[in-house]
């Protein structure tokens, strides 16, 4: 029998059977297939019958539809292809060969049903973030509402320092003494914060009876009366930079596959409420260094003028200096530097050349662009490198660390007032023909590697390019010791 499987991490956590013609796949509640997520349209695909073979369609959605990493209007779909319905719904095609799975039993299906209500409050949560400023009464909230959803009686979530070593002053806790636990005294597992700290992956472990003697970590669970522990790591590019811990001490409460999947996402939630409070306050500190530099120069500037009128005075050749009455006219401060984001890619044709394109006919760059409200980088990427070359079909090979740089302007020079973050993919394609679409972007040539940098405008691009130009080289090598495929 043929199915759909939604996955979390290459894990299937639901199966669809397909018995029908025709699936609709989106986030109203009349589609075949539901999935109440912000990033989900209303009706984002459906899936059909054409000569004996599912077809899948995208229809118009916002943040489109990939198979095998690789975006699709419509696709014939194969056994174990993957889709991506927006960047966090990942779905699986395939077929059956063994018993029909519908013969699984009401516990099998429970473990892996989440109840409405569920989904409801993850979704507050989320909303929390976007509408506090306080960090913590976020991690509170997220703290409180993981508890609720699991069935765990207490929890903290608490940092981590670049050694690993855990910052327990920095805690948000929930029935857990700080201090205590600070001290090493505290009654929860601290082997499986360092466990899910060490692995970098939520761990899950319930009170078991450990043979007499054993150094199974189960002993000290029950020797502290926990009956069931879970720990995620908050992770931001493979660095952990938190730990999520929850656990049942008078309830036996053996935690699921449902509840770590339900913590997994609320660990993810509190690690982007992270980031974007020290992204947050790392803007704020800026622009309060810039502002005392601005104070202490009109303070310098007046002094000056203060002493040269002195001196003025003392010769007897005084005179109205041109900075007299001015010097209360000056701005109180320079024009707000704004902090903008954007997302593009370092694409590689089949000969190993790099794409550069170019902007108002001023100045040349890797493609890439701003990122519109709700939109995931790796989407505009893909849509500011079709709309700045023409190229529409693009391989995947991995995310590339961001950077930071001023804006430039329409003539082609640095705009001080402006800083980009900029989020990079690396990609490859098979499509030679550049046409771009964006009149503002009238050129894009494919460069040899050893040239980019010549022709790139901003030294910040330069610097970049120059950083990952290693490993392209690499992959062009690889490239051309392999023969090309035909399809």
């Amino acid at each position: 029998m043929k199915y759909i499987a939604h996955l979390k991490d290459d894990e299937i956590v639901r199966r669809y059977p397909m018995e029908k013609d025709t699936y609709s796949i989106g986030r109203s509640k009349d589609n075949d297939l539901v999935f109440d997520h912000p990033k989900v349209s209303r009706n984002h695909a459906k899936i059909f019958k054409q000569n004996g073979h599912y077809v899948i369609q995208d229809l118009n959605s916002t943040n489109y539809v990939f198979v095998n990493g690789v975006r699709i209007k419509q696709k014939q779909l194969e056994p174990q292809d993957k889709i991506q319905i927006s960047s966090d719904i990942h779905l699986l095609y395939g077929e059956d060969t063994g018993p029909d799975p519908r013969t699984n039993t009401v516990v099998d299906l429970h473990r892996h049903f989440i109840h409405k209500d569920d989904l409801l409050r993850l979704k507050k949560v989320t909303q929390s973030i976007l509408s506090l400023n306080n960090l913590d009464q976020i991690l509170l909230n997220i703290l409180k509402e993981g508890l609720g959803l699991i069935g765990a009686e207490r929890g903290f979530i608490v940092m981590t320092d670049g050694k690993d070593q855990i910052l327990w002053k920095y805690a948000t806790m929930y029935r857990i003494d700080k201090e205590k636990a600070e001290q090493g005294e505290g009654d929860i597992s601290h082997s499986i914060l360092k466990e899910a700290q060490a692995q970098k992956q939520t761990i899950v472990r319930h009170n078991g009876h450990a043979p007499e003697g054993s150094s199974n970590p189960a002993d000290s669970m029950m020797s502290l009366k926990i009956y069931s522990a879970m720990c995620a790591p908050l992770l931001l590019r493979e660095r952990v930079i938190g730990l999520f811990y929850a656990d049942a001490k008078q309830l036996m409460n053996n935690f699921t596959e449902v509840d770590q999947f339900l913590f997994d996402y609320l660990a993810d939630q509190a690690a982007i409420a992270i980031v974007n409070a020290k992204r947050y306050a790392d803007v704020q500190s800026e622009n309060k260094r810039l502002q005392t530099e601005l104070e202490a120069i009109n303070q310098a500037q007046k002094s000056l003028e203060e002493r040269h009128q002195q001196l003025l005075k003392k010769t007897g050749a005084f005179e109205a200096s041109p900075l007299m009455g001015k010097l209360d006219k000056l701005p109180p401060s320079p024009t707000p530097i704004s902090h903008t984001y954007s997302s593009g890619g370092v694409v590689l044709n089949s000969l190993g050349e790099v794409l550069v394109v170019n902007q108002q006919g001023t100045s040349w760059s890797l493609p890439k662009g701003r990122i519109e409200v709700g939109e995931e980088p790796a989407v505009t990427a893909q849509r500011e490198i079709f709309e700045e070359s023409g190229i529409a079909y693009l391989r995947l090979i991995r995310p590339l660390s961001s950077y930071q740089r001023t804006a430039l302007d329409e003539k082609g020079e640095e705009d001080l007032h402006e800083v980009k973050t900029i989020y990079m993919y690396l990609y490859s394609t098979d499509q030679a023909e550049l046409k771009p679409q964006a009149p503002e972007n009238p050129e894009a040539r494919w460069v040899a590697l050893e040239e980019v940098e010549k022709l790139l405008t901003h030294p910040k691009d330069v610097k970049y390019f120059q950083s990952i130009l290693p490993e392209l080289k690499i992959l062009r090598e690889k490239s051309q010791a392999q023969p090309q495929k035909t399809e």
